[in-house]
C-alpha cells in the first residue's frame, strides 16, 4: 500500500492528466476560510459549475509552488492558506444537481488535495474528507460497480483514494479485480473497447477521444500506481490495453492534436483537441511494468511531445464506421454513420447543442500541424461542418432539433447505411445518404497522396451544399465567393483542395467571423470573440447533383488519377498505373 501511495503522489506532484484551469488563482482569507472571490459557490449550473473551480485552483496553486527539493508545506503561511481553503469546502460540502460532479468529480479532486497533505491532515478533517470521497467509492456507492468504461475507472481510482485516506487496505483488491473485468473486448453494442480497438460510451457511439481518452489516461495511471505491487493487473489485461492504445488510439491522434470526430460532445469544450492526456498516459505506460511493446509506445510518446508525427497507416474501424488514413506528416479521416449507430450526442448543460450534423455521417478531419480546427467551435457554421452534405440551417433550427432529441440515432429520418475497408495504406468508406429530405451516394477513397471524396445522385427539392472543409484560415487574404473549377485548387496551411467535378465549381470564402463559446455550450459565457475562417464548399441547386474533389498535402497535385467513376452504380477511381 505504501508503494502505491508513493507512486500516486508522483502523479499528483507532476500534474499528470491535469488540465490547467483559466481564471484568477488569488486566494483570499476571511478568518478561518480561504476562497476565491470571483467564484459563485451557490451556482447550480450543471455544466461549468463555478464552485468546482475552487478545488482545481487550489491544486493549481500547489503545482505552481511544488519543488522536488523542498516540501512546499514547510512554508507555514502557504500551509495555513491551503488548509483554510480545504476547510471552506469540507465545512460547506457544496452541492450541484450534476450527479457526475457529486459522485466522481468532486470526490476525486478533494481526495487528491487531502492525500498531498499526508500526516498534516488532521483526524477531523480526514473524517470529513472520507465522508465526501466515499460517495465515489465502491465500498459506499453500490451503483459504482455497475458503471462502465471511463466512469468505472474513475470509481476505481476514487476507491483507492478512499482506501488511502481511511486506511481500509482491504478495499483495493476487490476493486482492482473489478477493474480487470472491464478490460475486455466489448461485443455488439456494449460500451468499452471494441473488437477493432475503437471505443464506445453512452451506447453504440464513437468516443475514442472523449470518454475513451479519459479511459486511456485513467487506466494507464491506475496500472502505474499498482505496478510492482500485489495489486498489479494480469499480463493478458495489460496486453489488451496496450493493443487498444497502439492499434486503436494511435489512429485518432496526430502529434499534439486529436481527431475531433472522435471527441463526441466534447467538441464544444475549449482546448478539446489537445492530445496532452495521451502524452501523460504514455508516460505512465513507459514507467510501468508488464508492457511488451515499449519501443512503439515510445514512438507514440515522442510523436506527441515533438509534434512531429511520422506514423503511417490506414485503418477502417467497422464497429465505428470510421476511416483513418495517416501518411506520416498528414492525418485524413472520415466518419460515416448508420441507422443503428449513434453519430454523436448533446446534453450536460447544453454541450454540443448545435451538433446535429456532427454525427450525421461523411464528416471529415484533416490535420497537418494540428491547429487546423483548434478552438474553432465558437466560429463554425454548424450546417457546414467539414465533409457534410446538408441544407441550410440556422443556429436556432439546429438547437430546436437537439433540444428535442438527445442523440442523432433517435431522429426518425436518419437512415444512412455505411461500410468500408482498408488494406496496405489504402482505404474506402461508402455511405448511403438519406436524411432531412436529401438522398445520394457518398464514397471516400484514401490513397498515398490523401483523400478523394465523391458524391453522386445528390437529390433534394431544395438547395443543398457539400462542405469540403471549414477550418482556420492561415493567410491574410479575404475571399468572397471565389469559384474554383475543375482541376483548379486552393491551398491553406498544409493542404490543397482540388476540384475534380466536371461542371460544379467549389466556392471559397475566407475572412474574419464573429462567434462565442456559448453558441454550442449553454454553460459558457456569451462573450463575442473573432476568428479567421476558411470555408470551401459546393452549392447544389434543387434536383440532382454530384461532386468530386481531392484533399492532398500542399504542393502535391492529384495528377495520378486517370478516370473517375461517379454514378449510383459505380463510384471510384482508376489511377494512371492501372
Amino acid at each position: 500500500m505504501e508503494k502505491t501511495l508513493n507512486q500516486l503522489l508522483v502523479l499528483f506532484r507532476q500534474g499528470n492528466g491535469y488540465t490547467r484551469q483559466q481564471g484568477t488563482c488569488t486566494l483570499y482569507r476571511d478568518g478561518k476560510y480561504g476562497y476565491f472571490k470571483d467564484l459563485d459557490y451557490y451556482d447550480q449550473t450543471v455544466g461549468g459549475w463555478s464552485a468546482s473551480f475552487h478545488l482545481s485552483r487550489l491544486y493549481e496553486i500547489y503545482l505552481s509552488r511544488y519543488s522536488e527539493s523542498q516540501d512546499v508545506f514547510e512554508d507555514k503561511s502557504f500551509l495555513d492558506d491551503y488548509i483554510s481553503a480545504l476547510d471552506f469546502w469540507l465545512d460547506n460540502d457544496f452541492q450541484n444537481p450534476n450527479w457526475w460532479r457529486m459522485e466522481i468529480g468532486i470526490p476525486g479532486q478533494l481526495a487528491k488535495l487531502c492525500l498531498l497533505l499526508g500526516d498534516r491532515l488532521s483526524p477531523d478533517r480526514r473524517q470529513k474528507a472520507c465522508e465526501i470521497v466515499s460517495r465515489s467509492s465502491v465500498s459506499h456507492n453500490s451503483r459504482a460497480l455497475k458503471w462502465t468504461g471511463a466512469n468505472l475507472l474513475w470509481a476505481v481510482r476514487c476507491t483507492i483514494y478512499y482506501a488511502m485516506l481511511s486506511g481500509e487496505k482491504a478495499l483495493i483488491k476487490p476493486c482492482t479485480t473489478r477493474l480487470a473485468e472491464e478490460i475486455v473486448i466489448a461485443e455488439g453494442s456494449n460500451e468499452g473497447i471494441k473488437p477493432d480497438f475503437s471505443f464506445y460510451q453512452h451506447g453504440p457511439q464513437l468516443y475514442s477521444c472523449g470518454y475513451g481518452r479519459s479511459f486511456t489516461l485513467e487506466l494507464s495511471q491506475l496500472v502505474y500506481i499498482l505496478s510492482g505491487t500485489e495489486y498489479t493487473l494480469p499480463p493478458d489485461k495489460l496486453e489488451l490495453f496496450q493493443s487498444f492504445v497502439l492499434e486503436g488510439q494511435r489512429y485518432f491522434v496526430h502529434g499534439r492534436s486529436i481527431d475531433y470526430l472522435a471527441a463526441g460532445r466534447e467538441i464544444s469544450r475549449e482546448n478539446c483537441m489537445s492530445s496532452e492526456s495521451f502524452l501523460d498516459a504514455l508516460w505512465c505506460m513507459l514507467k510501468s511494468e508488464g508492457y511488451s511493446r515499449k519501443a512503439e509506445l515510445r514512438e507514440f510518446y515522442d510523436a506527441i511531445i515533438t509534434n512531429k508525427d511520422n506514423f503511417s497507416g490506414t485503418k477502417y474501424f467497422p464497429s465505428s464506421y470510421f476511416l483513418s488514413h495517416k501518411t506520416g506528416s498528414r492525418h485524413y479521416s472520415v466518419k460515416g454513420c448508420h441507422s443503428k449507430f449513434r453519430g454523436t450526442e448533446w446534453g450536460c448543460g447544453g454541450e454540443n447543442r448545435l451538433g446535429y450534423l456532427h454525427g450525421c455521417g461523411a464528416n471529415t478531419c484533416y490535420l497537418s500541424d494540428g491547429l487546423e480546427y483548434h478552438n474553432i467551435a465558437p466560429f463554425w457554421k454548424y450546417d457546414s461542418l467539414p465533409g457534410v452534405t446538408s441544407k441550410d440551417f440556422t443556429d436556432e433550427e439546429l438547437y430546436a432539433i437537439t433540444n428535442k432529441d438527445y442523440d442523432a440515432s433517435s431522429i426518425d429520418n436518419f437512415r444512412e447505411e455505411c461500410s468500408g475497408a482498408s488494406k496496405e495504406g489504402s482505404g474506402i468508406l461508402r455511405m448511403r445518404l438519406e436524411r432531412d429530405g436529401i438522398t445520394g451516394y457518398l464514397t471516400f477513397i484514401a490513397w498515398e497522396k490523401g483523400m478523394i471524396c465523391l458524391g453522386c445522385d445528390i437529390n433534394a427539392p431544395f438547395r443543398t451544399h457539400t462542405t469540403v472543409d471549414q477550418c482556420l484560415l492561415r493567410g491574410k487574404e479575404n475571399l468572397k465567393d471565389l469559384a474554383i473549377y475543375k482541376e483548379q485548387f486552393i491551398e491553406n496551411g498544409g493542404f490543397r483542395y482540388t476540384n475534380l467535378s466536371n461542371n460544379l465549381p467549389m466556392i471559397v470564402n475566407a475572412g474574419e467571423v464573429e462567434g462565442s463559446w456559448k453558441r454550442n455550450s449553454l454553460s459558457k459565457p456569451d462573450i463575442k470573440i473573432f476568428g479567421r475562417i476558411l470555408t470551401v464548399r459546393f452549392e447544389h441547386k434543387s434536383g440532382v447533383s454530384s461532386y468530386a474533389y481531392a484533399v492532398t498535402a500542399s504542393g502535391n497535385a492529384p495528377d495520378d488519377i486517370d478516370t473517375i467513376f461517379n454514378t449510383p452504380e459505380k463510384q471510384g477511381v482508376r489511377f494512371k498505373d492501372g
